[in-house]
């Protein structure tokens, strides 16, 4: 195995995205706890030096979500064009993927919720979020599962089942 072929393996592009995904949360705790500092000593407009070091960490954010998108890329590649299935599952994928993402800046957004806090995740959740979260775990929740088993086959199939049966096994 020569030094390229040992760069583009697998398993070295997991620890890749576990690397760049760990430095992402890291790189978002430095970020809310450096702004939750300046809201505790008074908050007001920030000075050039800490939009400095917010600019940096949004820089650095980017870098390691870019890092990520390439990894995933690369252990994706497919030589050839892509089937028409394959194409659906990536779609169902990056689909499900923003919608978490839109699920936890809800949860997590300032403002959302009456509380001092300002985290929905430490009081209880206004109707309406509750009523939106509700839909999408009884309508689009389900729509999603259904597409995405329309668009695997059989051997996918039989590995999610054996795979739901564990997870539940274990979550029992």
């Amino acid at each position: 195995m020569t030094t390229e072929e040992e760069l583009q393996s697998p398993v070295l592009g997991v620890i890749k995205i576990i690397a760049a995904s760990i430095g992402i949360m890291f790189t978002a705790g430095i970020t809310v706890g450096f702004l939750k500092a300046h809201a505790e000593h008074g908050g007001g407009p920030l000075s050039i030096s800490a939009l400095a070091v917010l600019a940096g960490l949004a820089i650095l954010f980017l870098a390691l979500t870019y890092w990520i998108i390439k990894a995933v890329r690369r252990l994706i590649k497919v030589d050839g064009p892509v089937s028409q299935r394959q194409l659906k599952a990536k779609q169902m994928l990056w689909f499900s993927a923003a919608a978490g993402v839109v699920i936890a800046v809800l949860l997590v957004a300032p403002g959302i919720s009456g509380n001092d806090d300002g985290n929905v995740l430490n009081a209880a959740m206004p109707v309406w979020l509750v009523i939106i979260l509700l839909l999408f775990w009884v309508v689009i929740m389900p729509l999603i599962s259904w597409k995405w088993h329309r668009s695997i086959d059989e051997h996918e199939r039989e590995s999610y089942r054996d795979g739901a049966f564990w997870a539940g096994f274990f979550l029992i």
